[in-house]
C-alpha cells in the first residue's frame, strides 16, 4: 500500500500520561528533515484535540522495525507514522491519513555516478528486473518488489545503504520524490547521483 498511515498504541504508558508526553521514535537518520512535516500535522491534531498533550522523541534512535515492536509492546513511544501494511494494520492500531498525499510512491532511482545506467532514458522493465534494487531490511516496498520479480538486496542500517550504492553492491535505490533531494544534500560527499 501507498498510503503513509500514523499507528498508534491502545493505551499510552503510564509514565507519558502522567506526564502528557506522547513519545514519537526518534530517526536513525541523524539531521533529518523526513520528520518536520509528519511532526507539525501531529502537532496540530493534538493541538486540537489534547492541547495539554506534548510530542517528545524517543531516549534512542529508532530504525522502523525497532519502532514498530516498541510500539505494539508499549515501550518508549506512542506513536509513529508510517508505509502501511496489511501486516501492519492487523498488529497495530492505524490511523489512515495519506500524508503526502501520495507523494511518497513515486520513486526515482540513486545509482553510483560510476555505474553504467543512463537514467536519463526510459529503460525497460525488463531490464530493470535484472538490476539490483536496495531496500531497507524491514521496509514493506521489499514485499512489492519481490512479488513483481524485481532482484531486491536489502540492508539493516540507513547509512548503511548508501554506501552499498556507494561500493556497488547495488544497482537501483528506489527513493521518494519528497525524500531523494534532502538524502542527495546529506550524501553529497558520496558518488551518487540521480
Amino acid at each position: 500500500m501507498a498510503l503513509l498511515a500514523v499507528f498508534c498504541s491502545t493505551l499510552f504508558s503510564a509514565h507519558s500520561a502522567a506526564q502528557n508526553i506522547i513519545r514519537y521514535p526518534q530517526s536513525v537518520q541523524i539531521n533529518s528533515k523526513h520528520n518536520i512535516y509528519p511532526l507539525s500535522l501531529l502537532k496540530l491534531a493534538i493541538s486540537k484535540i489534547e492541547p495539554d498533550y506534548k510530542l517528545a522523541p524517543s531516549t534512542l534512535h529508532m530504525n522502523q522495525g525497532r519502532a514498530l515492536k516498541q510500539l505494539a509492546a508499549g515501550i518508549d513511544i506512542e506513536v509513529l507514522w508510517t508505509m502501511s501494511s496489511e501486516a501492519r494494520e492487523k498488529a497495530l492500531n492505524a490511523i489512515r491519513v495519506p500524508i503526502y498525499k501520495g507523494l511518497i510512491g513515486w520513486r526515482v532511482f540513486l545509482i553510483n555516478a560510476d555505474i553504467n545506467i543512463d537514467l536519463t532514458k526510459p529503460i525497460s522493465l525488463k531490464k530493470a528486473k535484472q538490476l539490483n534494487t536496495l531496500q531497507g531490511h524491514d521496509w514493506p516496498d521489499i514485499a512489492i518488489l519481490k512479488h513483481n520479480q524485481f532482484n531486491v538486496k536489502t540492508a539493516p542500517d540507513y547509512e548503511g545503504l548508501f554506501k552499498m550504492l556507494q561500493y556497488q553492491r547495488v544497482n537501483l535505490f528506489p527513493r521518494s520524490i519528497i525524500e531523494v533531494w534532502d538524502e542527495l544534500k546529506a550524501h553529497s560527499n558520496l558518488n551518487i547521483k540521480l
